[in-house]
């Protein structure tokens, strides 16, 4: 269930972390806490674009299964790390592994 603006939100009970705490963890890393999780889900949309069986899912169930918001999430995260709109993607396959490996490296802590 999502929390209303400005309330705190709690991290999963097995994490024994508090939010801010979590947060701190990441702060000296190449990618912040909220970055890698949009690069994770971004990560996952690509892989999920590239499946030959892709034309049969909607933009709107892969959204929705890697944790966007709504597709205009997912699109923009798409564009911000491939420079290609979510539709050149299956034309542009080459270009799309290419950059979903330099996703995956930029992962790796």
């Amino acid at each position: 269930m999502p929390s209303a603006p400005g309330s705190r939100r709690r991290p999963h009970p097995f994490v024994s972390l508090s939010r801010r705490s979590l947060f701190y963890f990441f702060e000296n890393e190449e990618l912040h806490l909220g970055e890698r999780i949009r690069a994770l889900r971004t990560r996952r949309a690509l892989e999920l674009l590239l499946q030959a069986d892709a034309q049969k899912i909607t933009y709107s169930e892969i959204a929705t299964s890697c944790g966007f918001t709504n597709v205009q999430s997912m699109r923009r995260a798409v564009k911000e790390f491939t420079g290609m709109n979510v539709r050149e993607i299956h034309r542009s396959e080459t270009v799309v592994r290419a950059a979903l490996q330099q996703l995956r490296e930029s992962l790796i802590p």
